[in-house]
Order: structure tokens, then sequence, then C-alpha cells
């Protein structure tokens, strides 16, 4: 005589759950009037939910927590953060740092007038001595801004130079003797000259002027600057040499 299978009480939840499916597979239009009904139903809802808030006070609780929850995931979702950085303050978005920077009498070009004037720039002094030399090479080459340039003042023009500070490969300083060697790379100083009038050509003369005071502008503003630099040295792809037809001496020492 065999024995029958007890159903354990997990089985009954699935049992249920087939069952019901079953009938509702077998009445359809069971669903489609469920569908039908609920627009209305969230109607009838919604005009007594003032009342129901007004005597409900766990409703109101539910109500306030769905609305705080529905921000926060706004907030979220906008901010591209998670909602522990948004809960504090200060997480989420950086705090405003202040200006480290100062204004700096540095030489600069004029490209209106041919020649090199006092322009005050903001400029970071922090760093290594490399860095900021790198940063004056790198601000000489910016175009003046309305500070430099308001009527009133001899008007120069707002363009930028080429930026000769790509042209850098390496800086070296002694202190012992204030010596500082600044080696350049020539193919990129006539890399940066040929893009910067790619639309506008230019006569050799004027490019290799450009040249020369913008190295002129760069080795005043260093000197000025940096009170332990007491002699600057350039070299040329590791080597003092001259660049054919240009002003400026890659191969003299400048002196304090």
């Amino acid at each position: 005589m065999s024995v029958p299978k007890s159903t354990s009480s997990s089985d009954v939840p699935s049992l249920e759950l087939r069952s019901l499916f079953v009938y509702l597979r077998s009445h359809p239009e069971l669903i489609w009037q469920a569908v039908r009904s609920w627009p209305g139903r969230l109607w009838r809802y919604s005009l007594g939910l003032p009342e129901r808030l007004h005597h409900q006070a766990e409703l109101r609780y539910r109500g306030f927590a769905l609305g705080i929850a529905i921000i926060l995931i706004c907030f979220v979702t906008i901010a591209h953060s998670s909602p522990l950085r948004l809960l504090i303050p200060g997480l989420a978005f950086p705090i405003p740092q202040s200006e480290e920077r100062s204004f700096t009498e540095l030489s600069a070009l004029s490209r209106t007038q041919g020649s090199i004037i006092k322009v005050e720039r903001a400029f970071l002094k922090k760093g290594s001595l490399d860095e900021q030399v790198l940063r004056v090479a790198q601000i000489i080459s910016q175009p003046l801004d309305y500070r430099d340039s308001r009527p009133g003042n001899t008007y120069q023009a707002l363009e930028g130079m080429p930026i000769f500070s790509h042209a850098i490969r390496k800086i070296w300083f002694q202190p012992d003797s204030g010596l500082m060697l600044i080696d350049l790379r020539s193919s990129s100083i006539s890399d940066e000259l040929d893009e910067y009038y790619r639309n506008a050509p230019v006569l050799p003369a004027q490019k290799l002027k450009i040249t020369s005071l913008y190295f002129k502008a760069l080795t005043t503003s260093l000197m000025e600057q940096f009170p332990e630099i007491k002699t600057l040295e350039y070299k040329l792809d590791g080597q003092r040499m001259r660049m054919a037809g240009l002003d400026f001496d890659f191969s003299e020492r400048y002196q304090r």
C-alpha cells in the first residue's frame, strides 16, 4: 500500500500561484475589466485624498516620506552622485577655492608695436623653480587681457603669440652658482611659428622678429621675477648655438 506524499508548506505558495495563473488564463475578461477599472479607482482615490490626509496622520507621514525620497532620487540622478554625498555638505560639489595667484608685472609682446611692453598678469608663485619658470614662459604667449588694452593706455592687440613654451625640453638650475639652463627643441620652435601663421602667411623676417622678441621678454621676466637666477643660458637641441637670422643669441650667457 503506497503512502501519499505529503505537501510541504513551501510548495503551497507555488501551487496557489499556479492555480491563479490557470484561472486568469481561462478568464481573460477579468484582466481587462481590472485594467479598465483602474483609472476610475485612481480618480475616486484622488478626490478623497485631501480629506484623508487631513484626518489620517499616518497617511500624511507616508506622503511626506515619499516626497522626500522622490526629491532625493531626482538630485542623485541629476548630480550623478551617491545619496551619501548629497546628505553631507561639501561632498557632492567641490567647495570653490580661494584665488592663490597674485598680479605680477611681466614682460610681454606687442605685435602692433613690434616691441616688448610691461603688463600685469595673474601668476601663481607655487611649486618648484622649474614649474614657475615654465609657467612664466606660458603666460608670455597668452593674449593681453582688457586690463592691458583698455582705452587711455597705449592700445595693444588682443592676440596671442606662438606658444614657444612647448619647445622647452628641460630646465636645470644650479643653486650654488645661480646658473639656469634652458634646453630648447629647435623643431618645435619652427612648428609653433608655422602653426601660428598658417592662415596668414608672412615673410620669414617677421617670424624671426617675433621669436627674438619672445625670448627677450622671457629672459627679462625671469631675471626680474627670480632673484636667485644670476645667469641664464639657452641651448638648442642640447648645444650652445645661434639660430640663423635670429637677433636673439642663444649661444650667449645672460648675466643679471
